[in-house]
């Protein structure tokens, strides 16, 4: 899926669902639509390059549902070179969620692996999340072993000290992610993000 230009439909914009393997999300716009920007669930190995995924999802459903970019156990997957909006009227930015899910074609449907890096995300009111979540009881999704990475991103908040970020079943600024959890490494806060 390369150069497309998805928008305003009453769902999620893009969605890879089921044993889908060595997908290639680059360099599309995908926005104002209804759902998630880019969904990726119970798959593996792929890649989300250099997209610009922006007011999708009025976060009717809450925790990390509703994400610009949301990975759904999926293993090995790189969020990359992104320019993410999140909406005033809520939704969040980069959401990662496991659920008991089982196996599929190519192993366990975990969130295992992901790496998401030098992306550009602007949270344009209070409201929306990044991070990663979990409804099972299976804390792993969190441990270093799982190889789950934010790092390198660039962030505009109106709030610096906003607890936009949910790892661990907590809602955290960026400062106490960093310090508490060795997350997002790298990344910053700017003053005006060009979107």
């Amino acid at each position: 899926m390369i150069g497309n230009y998805i928008h305003h439909n009453d769902c999620t914009g893009l969605w890879i669902d089921i044993d889908n393997i060595d997908m290639k999300i680059e360099r599309n716009i995908i926005e104002y639509n209804a759902g998630n920007g880019i969904q990726y669930e119970i798959s593996y190995r792929g890649s989300i390059i250099d997209n610009v995924v922006r007011y999708n999802t009025d976060n009717k459903k809450g925790w990390l549902w509703n994400s610009q970019i949301l990975i759904q156990n999926s293993q090995d997957i790189e969020v990359r070179g992104n320019t993410v909006i999140v909406p005033e009227t809520g939704g969040n930015a980069i959401g990662l969620i496991e659920q008991e899910r089982g196996s599929g074609l190519f192993g366990e449907y975990i969130v295992k692996n992901v790496l998401v890096h030098d992306n550009k995300v602007a949270f344009t009111s209070p409201l929306g999340m990044v991070g990663a979540g979990e409804d099972s009881g299976d804390r792993a999704i969190f441990t270093r072993e799982r190889g789950n990475v934010f790092s390198d991103n660039t962030y505009y908040a109106s709030d610096r000290d906003a607890p936009h970020w949910s790892w661990d079943d907590q809602d955290l600024s960026l400062s106490t992610l960093i310090h508490l959890y060795g997350q997002e490494s790298g990344s910053v806060f700017v003053d005006t993000l060009a979107y």
